[in-house]
């Protein structure tokens, strides 16, 4: 299974795209920060492009939450939130 199908990684984008909701945050706004195109926030986001880890950390830095919320979707058992 590639890891972008993984429910694991789908937990982490999701929690990583509420993370930018509450943030208030626009895809233009976090990718202009970023120094990113806006296509790949939103490959990303549409589970389209796998994150790498620093990428990953960038966003998390960006959107004020640690990497222990991305590890926790991780580890989590039995939660249907994707």
């Amino acid at each position: 299974m590639k890891t972008i199908h993984d429910p694991r990684y789908r937990r982490a984008i999701g929690a990583l795209k509420q993370a930018r909701f509450r943030s208030q945050l626009t895809q233009k706004e976090v990718c202009r920060q970023l120094g990113w195109h806006r296509t790949r926030l939103s490959n990303i986001e549409r589970l389209q492009r796998r994150a790498d880890l620093i990428e990953v950390y960038e966003l998390a830095r960006v959107f004020g939450i640690t990497m222990n919320v991305i590890v926790k979707c991780l580890v989590a058992k039995n939660s249907s939130k994707a």
